[in-house]
C-alpha cells in the first residue's frame, strides 16, 4: 500500500479509487460526502456494501442514522472517513464464501480488510508530510446566453400561437421596472464553480525498543470544494502501542480520534431540483444574480422573486444566494479504542481476544434565510432551521481461536473459531424551527416558532 502514501485524499475511500483491484468506489464528489464502495464480483443481491474491518474492528458504515438528517443528494457517510489514507500499511479484499464465512452474515457482500501501520524496534524516526492539491471542474455542457434563450422563448411562442402577448420579461421593454433583472447573460455554471484547492498536514512518529513498540499520527486536512460553500476539514490523531509481555504474549492498544466539520449546501425540498448545480442549468440565464433597481444599478441583494416567467421562487431557485446565505454544516467527533490480547499457545494454536469500544457524536445545523430564496414571507419554508444531534456508542468483545494442525508443502488445514458479543446504544433529537424574526437567529431552540421537536434512543445487543 505504499502507492497511497502519494495519493491526494481526504479519505481512505477517495485513496483507494484505482489503487485496490476489484474494488468500485463511487462518489458525489462533495467534500466530505462519502463514498459507496462495492466489491466487484458480488452478486447483486443486498446492498453490495462490503463490512469494513480496521485493525480487526468492523466499522459502521452510516454514523447516526437513527433519524435522516443526510441530503438527499449525498450518498451514505464512508466508513473510512475518520483515517488518514497515510496510516494503512495493508489492504485486502475477502469476496468469496470461504473467507467471508468467518464474519458471518455481515459479511456477505465482501470484507475489506484494513490494518494500520505499527512501530518497530530501532531508533525512534519522525516523518512529516505537505501536500497542496488544485482541483478544477471539467468543461461544463454548452448552455445559451441570455440572448440566446430569450430569442428562443419568442420563437417557441410564435410557433405555438402565431400571434401572442409578449411576456415582460422576455420583452426587452426598457420602461419595464424589471427589465435589468431580466436582461442579463448570467452563467449560473460559472457562478457557483470555484478552484477546489486541497491542503493535508500529515505528521508521524514511530520507534520502540526490545519489549515495546510505537506510532502515532497527526493529521489534518482542508478542502474547499469546485462549488460555492462546500467544504471539509478534518483532525484526526491515531497512536498504536505493542508490547511484548513474554515470548508467546502480546498486548496492543489502539486509539483513533477525529474531529470533522463538513459544509454542505442547502437541499431546497419542493424545487425543480435540490442540487444547486443542477438548478444553475436550469435556472434561466436571462436572470442576473443580484437585484437592479429601475435605473440598472445593482443591489447587494440576490434577486429572488416570488413569481417569474420561469416559474415560482421557489421551483427555481438562486443557486448563488442559496450557496452563499443558507446553513448546511455538520460536525462531528469520533473515538475509537481497543485492546487486543494474543497468546500463542503452540505452533499450531493461536488465541486472540480483542475488546473495543466505539464512540460518535454528530451534529447537524440548517438554515434558510428569507433573503436566499423566492417566497411570501409567511411561507413556513422561510427563516427555517433545522437542529440534530445524535451520540452513538458500541462495546464489543471478540474470541478469536486459530487452528493449524497441517502446515506443509502439500497439505494445509486451518481451523478459525469466533465468538463475538456486542452492544450497541444511540441517542438522538431533532428540532424544526419556522419563521423566525431575524436573519441573526439560526438556531431553532434560541427563539424561533417550534415547527416539531422530535427525540428517541435505542439498545441493541447481539
Amino acid at each position: 500500500m505504499s502507492q497511497l502514501r502519494n495519493v491526494i485524499g481526504l479519505s481512505v475511500d477517495n485513496a483507494l479509487q484505482g489503487q485496490v483491484t476489484g474494488l468500485d468506489i463511487m462518489s458525489t464528489g462533495a467534500p466530505g460526502s462519502g463514498s459507496s464502495i462495492i466489491i466487484r464480483g458480488i452478486g447483486s443481491l443486498g446492498n453490495s456494501k462490503p463490512l469494513i474491518v480496521i485493525d480487526g474492528i468492523t466499522q459502521d458504515i452510516k454514523i447516526g442514522s437513527d433519524f435522516d438528517l443526510a441530503s438527499s443528494n449525498q450518498d451514505d457517510i464512508g466508513a473510512l472517513l475518520n483515517i488518514a489514507p497515510q496510516d494503512i500499511k495493508s489492504i485486502e479484499v475477502l469476496k468469496d464464501a470461504t473467507s467471508t464465512a468467518v464474519w458471518g452474515s455481515k459479511g456477505a457482500d465482501g470484507v475489506l480488510l484494513i490494518e494500520t501501520n505499527r512501530g518497530s524496534k530501532g531508533k525512534t524516526s519522525f516523518n512529516y508530510q505537505y501536500k497542496l492539491t488544485i482541483q478544477k471542474q471539467p468543461p461544463p455542457i454548452p448552455m445559451l446566453n441570455g440572448d440566446e434563450y430569450i430569442t428562443m422563448q419568442l420563437e417557441e411562442l410564435h410557433n405555438a400561437s402565431g400571434i401572442f402577448v409578449v411576456p415582460d420579461e422576455i420583452a426587452y421593454n426598457t420602461d419595464y421596472i424589471d427589465f435589468y433583472n431580466y436582461s442579463a447573460n448570467t452563467d449560473w455554471i460559472k457562478e457557483i464553480t470555484r478552484p477546489g484547492i486541497n491542503n493535508d498536514h500529515y505528521f508521524k512518529m514511530s520507534g520502540g525498543g526490545e519489549k515495546t513498540t510505537f506510532f502515532t499520527s497527526l493529521n489534518y486536512s482542508k478542502e474547499l470544494g469546485t462549488t460555492l460553500n462546500e467544504g471539509f476539514k478534518r483532525l484526526s490523531t491515531r497512536i498504536n502501542l505493542d508490547y511484548t509481555l513474554s515470548k508467546n504474549l502480546r498486548f496492543s492498544v489502539n486509539f483513533n480520534y477525529t474531529n470533522s466539520y463538513k459544509d454542505a449546501n442547502y437541499v431546497f425540498k419542493g424545487a425543480a431540483t435540490s442540487n444547486i448545480r443542477a438548478m444553475a442549468y436550469l435556472k434561466a440565464p436571462n436572470m442576473s444574480v443580484f437585484k437592479h433597481d429601475q435605473y440598472g444599478n445593482r443591489t447587494n441583494e440576490y434577486f429572488n422573486p416570488i413569481n417569474s416567467y420561469q416559474g415560482s421562487g421557489i421551483q427555481y431557485f438562486n443557486p448563488v444566494g442559496i450557496a452563499n446565505l443558507s446553513e448546511n454544516d455538520e460536525s462531528s467527533d469520533i473515538l475509537q479504542n481497543s485492546f487486543v490480547f494474543n497468546y500463542k499457545m503452540n505452533k499450531w494454536i493461536n488465541f486472540t481476544e480483542t475488546i473495543s469500544f466505539q464512540y460518535s457524536n454528530v451534529k447537524k445545523n440548517l438554515f434558510l434565510p428569507y433573503t436566499a430564496v423566492g417566497a411570501d414571507w409567511l411561507d413556513s419554508r422561510i427563516n427555517s432551521s433545522q437542529e440534530g444531534n445524535s451520540v452513538n456508542d458500541r462495546l464489543s468483545a471478540r474470541s478469536q481461536l486459530i487452528l493449524t494442525p497441517i502446515v506443509n508443502p502439500t497439505h494445509s488445514l486451518i481451523t478459525t473459531l469466533l465468538y463475538e458479543i456486542s452492544q450497541n446504544s444511540g441517542e438522538w433529537t431533532q428540532i424544526n424551527g419556522k419563521n423566525g424574526p431575524s436573519l441573526d437567529i439560526i438556531d431553532p431552540a434560541a427563539g424561533q416558532p417550534i415547527a416539531s421537536l422530535s427525540s428517541g434512543s435505542s439498545k441493541l445487543r447481539a
